[in-house]
């Protein structure tokens, strides 16, 4: 208001035919009272200076005034040399309003009549992105690459173009060499969030394009950065004796004063969402290592990752790499840390079925004595829990402990009576005991054994698998003319899936077991005639 009295501004309202001068008093009092300013229209006088002009309309559009292009044009019908200030202050404004379409219009003014802007990188980099909002991709690609080329260190300028040139797969190749030229110019200098940034997309890229070296190289500097010596075998070696997170903090601590440690940069104070970025990289590198088999490096990526500062305190993060620290010693079948590691998950997540395969997995790569008294203390604790009752009962059998065996699976039968495996594993048991030297009740007990076995018949239904666990009984129980008849029932049905044979298929092992049958009661002709017909490669 002050500018219009001051420089005789004139106003005019687009339903009245007069025009009112703003150096009057009413008039200025009755433009103060308007409510809707698009109702009117503006005038400069001849002696208005440009500046002021410039002023007045940056002060019109940012009261969201949407009939500036007249008094914008006034203004480029001059030398757009002279106004060049002017413009760029009205281009910044419209870019500020988010109005890129005028902004872009005016840059675009600007870069073609003015010389010296086009060594402006600010300029460029608006202009590029006014062109990358209103999707004109090629035009925001040529801005940002006279941007990176007038100055290669600006992170910005080479972050623009990167996210550009990945929406076109055929310009990955070039983000790339963009983002390694970048940081190469920057590596005398100290890492900050635009390098950061590059180092995301850089990796991102490297996925992408399926360039695995690489993408291991550069996740690892980034993922790791100052930490680097965490990943050396021995200080590895002492990750993983620690049980405990607060152990793994001690340890990580004596590594700290083993080396001359320097942070150069504290990923903590990253905004959430590159956190979260990096961690999905480590993620792809965790798998990246398991589908090419390097399990030793899996192995240093996932302890060396549990001390890192930035996934020390997000508990959920902490729990993935425990995990990737989990099937890592499961690969490289470290049964002793997988189950020190799985103990803590045990805990928390006792009720999950997914997590008691991997107990099944990593017990039977180091079954213990010391794992019997971990289940048996947890099982006091939860005494119903069926997986806990089964493990208890597998650890028991193992041990020869059949009767202990025996009162576990019992306890698993009343809370899941119609399941065919616990029926089963009860038979066996009863075949087992029945089997024992000193037993005054072996019938008895084998009679209870085929209880069990027929029920787990009906509830599994007659396929390959309980013909072949019915013949492996009557073999056990030296019922030989039984076992034989139901080896051959096992070789005449097909196996239920056939797209997975080389898994699930019995016929080598019925065609072995009847083999060995055959040759004990002297019937080498007939062992010879299944070995020809089953196990002939």
């Amino acid at each position: 208001m002050l500018v219009m009295s001051q420089c005789q501004i004139k106003v005019k309202n687009k339903n009245l035919e007069n025009s009112l001068e703003t150096n009057s008093a009413s008039t200025f009092s009755q433009f103060e009272s308007f409510e809707n300013l698009n109702n009117y229209l503006f005038e400069f006088p001849e002696s208005c200076d440009k500046h002021v002009k410039a002023q007045f309309i940056v002060c019109l559009i940012s009261l969201d005034y949407q009939n500036e292009n007249y008094l914008i044009d006034e203004i480029l019908c001059n030398d757009i040399k002279e106004y060049s200030d002017e413009l760029i202050l009205i281009a910044n404004t419209y870019y500020g309003k988010e109005n890129w379409s005028s902004a872009k219009k005016l840059y675009l003014i600007l870069l073609t009549n003015v010389a010296e802007f086009l060594v402006h990188l600010d300029v460029w980099l608006k202009y590029g992105n006014c062109c990358s909002y209103l999707e004109e991709i090629e035009e925001a690609i040529n801005a940002y690459r006279n941007a990176v080329n007038l100055d290669p260190t600006n992170c910005e300028a080479a972050l623009s173009l990167v996210n550009v040139l990945k929406k076109n797969s055929f310009l990955l190749e070039e983000a790339s060499t963009v983002i390694r030229n970048t940081l190469i110019s920057r590596k005398s200098q100290p890492i900050n969030t635009d390098i950061i940034n590059l180092m995301i997309n850089e990796c991102l890229i490297q996925h992408e394009q399926k360039n695995y070296e690489k993408f291991i190289q550069s996740s690892r500097i980034l993922l790791f950065g100052d930490f680097l010596f965490v990943l050396e075998p021995e200080n590895i070696n002492l990750l993983q004796k620690a049980d405990s997170r607060s152990q793994r903090a001690f340890v990580f601590h004596q590594i700290l004063e083993k080396n001359d440690f320097e942070i150069t940069f504290n990923y903590n104070k990253l905004q959430q969402n590159i956190q979260n970025m990096i961690f999905e990289i480590y993620l792809k590198l965790c798998k990246i290592m398991v589908n090419l088999k390097r399990h030793n490096e899996l192995l240093l990526y996932a302890f060396g990752a549990t001390v890192l500062p930035m996934v020390y305190e997000r508990i959920d993060w902490n729990k993935s790499i425990q995990f990737a620290c989990l099937v890592a010693c499961i690969l490289k079948k470290d049964g002793q840390n997988a189950f020190n590691i799985l103990k803590d998950f045990i805990i928390e997540f006792k009720n999950s079925n997914r997590l008691w395969s991997y107990v099944g997995i990593v017990i039977g790569l180091c079954p213990s004595l010391s794992q019997q008294k971990f289940f048996i203390r947890l099982s006091a604790k939860y005494m119903d829990h069926l997986p806990l009752c089964m493990i208890n009962a597998h650890f028991a059998i193992m041990s020869g402990t059949y009767r202990y065996a025996l009162v576990e699976y019992m306890n698993c039968f009343k809370q899941n009576p119609f399941d065919p495996f616990v029926n089963l594993i009860i038979s066996i048991t009863y075949c087992h005991i029945s089997c024992q030297k000193y037993n005054t009740k072996r019938h008895l007990l084998v009679s209870q054994s085929l209880v069990f076995l027929r029920r787990y018949i009906k509830f599994r239904g007659v396929c390959q698998e309980t013909y072949y666990n019915i013949a492996r009984i009557m073999h056990q129980l030296s019922l030989f003319d039984l076992a034989a008849h139901y080896y051959k029932k096992c070789l005449e049905v097909e196996c239920i899936f056939p797209d997975q044979k080389d898994v699930y298929d019995l016929t080598r092992y019925a065609a072995y077991n009847l083999i060995l049958i055959y040759k004990q009661i002297g019937s080498h002709e007939l062992a010879r005639n299944i070995m020809q017909e089953y196990l002939t490669i």
